[in-house]
């Protein structure tokens, strides 16, 4: 019997067992997250500022390492760079990186008790971290009311509870801000604030992932009128949808309707009613954005191939090439720039399109740079190419050429790290990068839309260790 088989039989058939057995795990990884949250503060104290003067002996000019205070008033300083080896060692993009270290230090400084629970066991490390984001902008005084006051119901807290903690703290050490404050709210009400807000975030993720049916959550308040006209028009939208033959329930209908009002509203105008010219109504706006399609010839035969399409707003997303067809079909202007296919070798390119003689890069490489890579090329990191500095992966002064293989897209964090932190890359091939770490750790990057990070192996050393 194979080796698989004799696994499946090993588990818990007993449905106490498996109750016993998830127990078990669920009180193995609390102990691994405590032990996670230890070892992330014990990385922050071994890169106090004097590290980052020491790092200063060999690094300088404008962009080098600083110290920065993460967390609350009372935890130490801490050098910037150290953050971006915490994240990679644990699979995080930057920003959840340093969230994670912030709320750690926030814990081991300002809510020992709360961090005295962890460690101990009696609570888990998400429920405190959860506290430690709260307590971050708090007075000293206001977050150990909230580390005395919380910790006999930390276990159970819900975000309300932290919130009215939170709030007790700030009038038991702070009356003056606490009425300030409630003033603040009193004077609010009565005076809602006019917005109309799209949260993209989640259905950009969702989407970057495959899942096409991703939705948009919208929320928003309006004046009356305006809410009364909305109304109108959706009922309306829905109850044309109905007669036209759609059989969907009432509230995806109405969904479907508010699509078609902006639709008509940011396309062609062909709804002129008889008897008037178009010249007689108000213009409408029209579309004027610029969205990227990266499709392959598959695509272009209707066999319903995935595409990925960047727009300004929504992010990167992807899409069925039919639906691209559609916004192309429903936009009152469609201009297609020169194609560039992104598969193509970079000697090939280079042959293409050739390549600049000076530091200066052209506008046509670095199109063709950001479109390929689509976001920095640092282990993790999602920030998009758009928003990134184009970096020579071989310095320009150290001979580097400005070509599409000798150039990546790099936030400004990441750029300065590879300056000035001691981490190094090189380019495998078109959108593989590899990175080494001060600590010889390597990091495999794929920055095509189907590839992401994987750790590799430590390098060996070749020679006397880099200064840690």
């Amino acid at each position: 019997m194979s080796e698989g088989v004799d696994e499946v039989q090993a588990e818990p058939v007993d449905p106490a067992a498996v109750l016993a057995a998830l127990r078990t795990a669920r009180t193995t990884a609390d102990a691994a997250e405590a032990t996670q949250l230890k070892l992330a503060v014990t990385w922050a104290t071994m890169h106090p500022p004097q590290s980052v003067d020491d790092a200063a002996t060999w690094s300088s000019g404008p962009g080098r390492e600083r110290a920065r205070q993460l967390a609350g008033e009372g935890t130490p300083e801490v050098g910037e760079f150290c953050l971006a080896d915490l994240a990679t060692t644990l699979s995080l993009p930057p920003e959840s990186g340093r969230a994670y270290l912030t709320t750690a230090l926030e814990l081991a400084y300002r809510l020992p008790r709360l961090y005295a629970a962890v460690m101990d066991g009696r609570l888990p490390a998400w429920r405190a971290r959860r506290i430690a984001e709260r307590t971050t902008g708090l007075s000293r005084a206001a977050a150990d009311f909230v580390d005395r006051h919380l910790l006999p119901v930390a276990h159970r807290a819900g975000p309300a509870v932290v919130d009215r903690a939170v709030g007790a703290a700030i009038a038991a050490t702070d009356p003056d801000l606490a009425e300030r404050l409630a003033r603040e709210a009193r004077e609010s009400e009565g005076h809602a604030k006019r917005f109309l807000d799209l949260d993209f975030g989640g259905a950009a993720d969702a989407s970057a992932h495959g899942d096409l049916s991703a939705t948009v959550n919208l929320s928003g308040c309006l004046d009356l009128d305006d809410a009364v006209d909305l109304e109108t028009a959706i009922r309306a939208g829905a109850q044309l949808r109905a007669d036209l033959g759609s059989d969907a329930p009432l509230d995806e209908r109405r969904a479907h309707a508010a699509g078609d009002l902006a639709r008509r509203q940011l396309g062609l105008d062909l709804d002129v009613p008889s008897g008037e010219s178009s010249s007689a109504k108000p213009a409408r706006p029209t579309k004027n954005i610029s969205i990227v399609v990266h499709l392959t010839r598959a695509a272009l035969d209707g066999s319903g191939e995935v595409v990925t399409v960047r727009h300004p707003i929504t992010g990167e997303v992807l899409t069925l090439a039919e639906q691209a067809r559609t916004w192309c079909d429903q936009a009152a202007t469609v201009t297609v720039q020169p194609v560039i296919d992104l598969t193509l070798d970079d000697d090939v390119v280079e042959q293409v399109i050739g390549h600049a003689t000076s530091y200066r890069i052209p506008a046509h490489l670095d199109r063709l740079v950001r479109l390929r890579d689509r976001h920095c090329v640092f282990p993790y990191c999602t920030r998009p190419a758009d928003a990134c500095d184009l970096d020579h992966t071989v310095p320009y002064g150290a001979g580097g050429e400005t070509t599409a293989a000798n150039l990546a897209p790099l936030c400004r964090y990441h750029h300065r790290l590879k300056t000035h932190g001691r981490w190094h890359y090189r380019h495998l091939q078109p959108g593989h990068y590899e990175w080494t770490s001060p600590h010889r750790d390597t990091y495999r990057v794929d920055t095509r839309p189907h590839g992401g990070t994987t750790r590799g192996s430590p390098r060996p050393p070749t020679g006397p260790a880099p200064p840690v």
